[in-house]
């Protein structure tokens, strides 16, 4: 029940804000994005489901942290060609330390170290995040800048940014050998 609730507010949610931004398009409504995000998405692309109807018209797939940590590599890897397939697209949702990292002043990088870990365990079996959605429901990291420091916020949201874009992570290495050549 509880899922189904979080179901419906999602979309509600989604295709309230597809209405609000509507912004001088005539009174037209663009067609709402519906995500859905579970514990357990293996069971949406499993043999026999019965979720045809939702499959076709899900946008995207909020996969939490924890689920690409614990699933075993050939069923991710299932995953993730199911989702290629049917191009919904896959947001992955980072929570901070959640109880694998210390809570203290190093949890920044420390969770940030083994969540881009992760991350990079989902892209090897083939997974293709289009969305993170990085938070701290901790104190710590208590620091939010520089994006510089490791055990920063923006430092993870950089690292983030680092793997959806390699070209700006190749611009960057430049600069800073460029810049580390000039001294």
């Amino acid at each position: 029940m509880r899922w189904a609730f979080a179901a419906c507010l999602t979309a509600v949610l989604v295709w309230s804000h597809a209405f609000a931004a509507d912004g001088g398009s005539g009174g037209r409504v663009r067609d709402p994005e519906v995500w859905m995000c579970h514990r357990n998405p293996f069971d949406l692309f499993a043999s026999g489901a019965s979720t045809a109807f939702v499959r076709r018209r899900l946008s995207g797939i909020k996969l939490y942290i924890g689920t690409l940590r614990k699933a075993p590599s050939d069923r991710l890897a299932a995953l993730a060609r199911a989702l290629r397939r049917s191009g919904v697209k896959v947001a992955v949702e980072c929570g901070g330390t959640l109880g694998f990292a210390p809570l203290d002043d190093t949890s920044g990088e420390e969770s940030a170290r083994i969540e881009l870990r992760k991350i990079d365990r989902f892209c090897r079996a083939g997974g293709r995040p289009t969305r993170y959605i990085l938070q701290s429901w901790y104190p710590y990291p208590k620091a939010v800048v520089p994006e510089t420091r490791p055990y920063t916020m923006t430092a993870l949201v950089k690292a983030a940014i680092l793997r959806l874009h390699p070209e700006l992570a190749r611009a960057e290495r430049d600069t800073r050998e460029a810049r580390d050549d000039g001294r």
